[in-house]
C-alpha cells in the first residue's frame, strides 16, 4: 500500500471515529460531556496509585513482551527477508509485539485519554540521542517518554495558575511543530 493511500486511510477513519464521539458528545448530559471532552484531549488527573497498581496488571507483561522481542525488532529494521535469513519468525514477532503494543497502549489511552505527540516524538528523539539499536531504543523509549509527559504535566499544571490546562494540550502544542520539524527534515533528506 502507498504511504499517501495509507495516510489518506487514517484521515478518514479518524474522521469518521471522530464524527461518532461527536454524536455521544451531543447526546450526553453536560457533565458527562465535559468528561469526554476532558477524555479527550489527555489529563493525568484522576490517576492515583490504586489505578496504576491495576494497570501494571497488563502494563507489565506488554512491556516484557517487547523487551522479550527487541533482539528481533532489532533484526526487523533491517528488512523481513534478512531479519528471516538470521533466524527470526517474523510474521510471530510481528505479531507478538502488535498484541504487546496495542495492549499497552489500550490501557494507558482508557485512564489518560488520548495524549497526543508523545510516541510520535518521544522515539525519534530517543533514536537522535541513543542510534537505532532497538534493545536501547524501548527502554530508552519508555524512560523518556515518561520524563516528557512529567515535564509536560508540570508545565500544564503551572502555565494558567491556579488553573490547569489537560497535558494533552501541552504535549500537542510541544509535539505538532516537532514532528512537523522532522516531516520536513526527513523529506529533505530523502529528496537529496
Amino acid at each position: 500500500m502507498l504511504p499517501g493511500a495509507l495516510l489518506l486511510a487514517g484521515v478518514v477513519l479518524n474522521l469518521c471515529a471522530s464524527a461518532g464521539v461527536l454524536v455521544i458528545q451531543y447526546l450526553a448530559s453536560y457533565g458527562r460531556a465535559l468528561q469526554i471532552l476532558r477524555w479527550l484531549i489527555g489529563s493525568l488527573d484522576v490517576v492515583g496509585f490504586d489505578l496504576i497498581w491495576k494497570m501494571l496488571i497488563f502494563l507489565i507483561p506488554g512491556w516484557l513482551v517487547l523487551v522479550a522481542n527487541a533482539r528481533d525488532l532489532h533484526l526487523l529494521a533491517t528488512g523481513e527477508e534478512s531479519a528471516a535469513s538470521l533466524g527470526v519468525d517474523v510474521r510471530r514477532t510481528e505479531r507478538m509485539v502488535f498484541i504487546a503494543s496495542s495492549l499497552i497502549v489500550g490501557v494507558t489511552v482508557s485512564v489518560g485519554g488520548a495524549i497526543g505527540f508523545v510516541g510520535l516524538i518521544v522515539p525519534h528523539a530517543a533514536r537522535l540521542l541513543f542510534g537505532q539499536d532497538v534493545r536501547v531504543l524501548l527502554p530508552a523509549s519508555f524512560l523518556l517518554g515518561a520524563a516528557f509527559l512529567v515535564l509536560a504535566d508540570t508545565l500544564a499544571r503551572v502555565a494558567i495558575s491556579p488553573g490547569e490546562l489537560p497535558v494533552g494540550a501541552i504535549t500537542a502544542l510541544l509535539g505538532g511543530p516537532v514532528f512537523l520539524f522532522l516531516l520536513r527534515s526527513q523529506q529533505r533528506y530523502s529528496a537529496m
